[in-house]
């Protein structure tokens, strides 16, 4: 129902474009990180469900660029789709899953890494990329010093990053390592011992998954809290 549709803080966005069967939307600059917005459709056949509510909250770094919804009489495709969706995160999951029980059951150190494939013959490539690297200029936090590092298949990024005069403490809630496609590295984990106080400098390590050689870079890095300062470092590349 193309004039039944709810948005909360419409205002805010600076396209909503509602046709036939789809909806578009793009929030504009003006919305911060950790805000929701309300999202009702209602349907125009009568049938049940009359309509849908969704909470759309905004990340600092990740979208969902496409929603599909099913409701009412669904055909094969639709089943085929959910179907082939089911099973890709299936497949997923048996690989973290398979990941995180081999890291499990492997000793630590050195022999843990020999033991899980982590690290080869080659050991473990790193590389000095602070000169290189190419902050944004709203970054919230101060770089002091990027190291990357290469293993067999992974790579890590250390950040030492310090809180500028007159903020509160930081601490790093996830990341993004995306290519210049717009492909992303899927990062494993992002450890910080503790929290970045104030007018101090503390270490970031980002790991992700880099099963192929060639995944070299440059990359961006996108670092972000529980909130609405973010830290993005351009131009990251590995050995």
């Amino acid at each position: 129902m193309r004039d039944g549709i709810e948005l909360e803080g419409r205002e805010r966005f600076s396209l909503v474009d509602v046709g036939q069967a789809t909806l578009r939307l793009v929030p504009s600059s003006r919305v911060a990180p950790g805000e929701h917005f309300r999202l009702l459709v209602r349907f125009r056949d009568g049938a049940a469900p009359v309509s849908a509510s969704f909470l759309l909250r905004v990340h600092p770094a990740k979208a969902e660029s496409l929603i599909e919804v099913y409701r009412g009489k669904r055909t094969l495709e639709t089943y085929q789709q959910e179907a082939r969706e089911v099973r890709a995160e299936l497949v997923r999951c048996r690989e973290e899953n398979s990941r995180l029980t081999a890291e499990h059951e492997a000793p630590g150190g050195l022999t843990g890494l020999l033991a899980t494939g982590t690290v080869d013959k080659n050991g473990v490539s790193g590389r000095t990329v602070t000169k290189d690297i190419l902050p944004s200029h709203g970054n919230a936090l101060d770089v002091i010093f990027v190291t990357t590092y290469r293993a067999k298949t992974a790579v890590a990024v250390v950040v030492e990053l310090a809180t500028k005069a007159g903020a509160q403490p930081w601490s790093a809630k996830g990341a993004t390592l995306r290519g210049r496609t717009g492909a992303e590295l899927k990062v494993l984990r992002v450890w910080q011992q503790q929290r970045i106080p104030l007018g101090d400098a503390r270490s970031i390590v980002v790991e992700a998954e880099a099963p192929g050689a060639g995944v070299q870079g440059p990359f961006s890095l996108k670092l972000w809290e529980d909130g609405p300062r973010t830290v993005t470092l351009g131009n990251v590349t590995f050995p």
